[in-house]
């Protein structure tokens, strides 16, 4: 089955509305999407294989929906589109990735204790769930307001 690949103002499942694509990686596309149902914009991972994916699928989902901590993005739903493709449904995190405010000089000594600070306290967290990121880098990293916010589990 070939990749779809979705662009911006497509309409996913009837209810979700194409803001922007946030990012590739082998198994799924993330986008930034408006919930028609619920007026609200949340990030959709769709796994680009059908085959193997429901068993990881539901495991992440399983492995996420455990995981309440401030600095940790939030699973919502997990479903299938009608061309047999999966997804997840996430809490959308506004803000800059630690990639781009390092790549802009973007990050006093201060920023950088909270935001280490912010993943140290997060980490713990899911160590303490017995859970493991297996992927916390600056790509995956998100910095606003809240502070710093881990997302992208693979």
């Amino acid at each position: 089955m070939a990749d779809s690949i979705y662009q911006k103002g497509q309409i996913i499942d009837s209810r979700y509305v194409v803001q922007e694509m946030l990012g590739a990686g082998s198994f799924s596309y993330v986008y930034k999407v408006l919930d028609t149902l619920t007026s609200t914009v949340v990030a959709l991972k769709v796994f680009k294989d059908t085959s193997d994916v429901l068993d990881h699928l539901r495991n992440e989902f399983a492995m996420l929906a455990k995981l309440h901590h401030p600095h940790i993005a939030r699973v919502y739903d997990i479903d299938q589109l009608p061309d047999k493709s999966y997804f997840l449904k996430l809490e959308y995190i506004e803000g800059s990735t630690l990639n781009q405010l390092v790549a802009n000089n973007q990050i006093s000594l201060s920023k950088a204790h909270q935001i280490a600070s912010d993943l140290l306290a997060a980490v713990a967290y899911m160590h303490g769930e017995r859970v493991m990121h297996r992927d916390i880098t600056p790509k995956n990293v998100i910095v606003n307001g809240r502070g710093a916010m881990i997302v992208d589990f693979n």
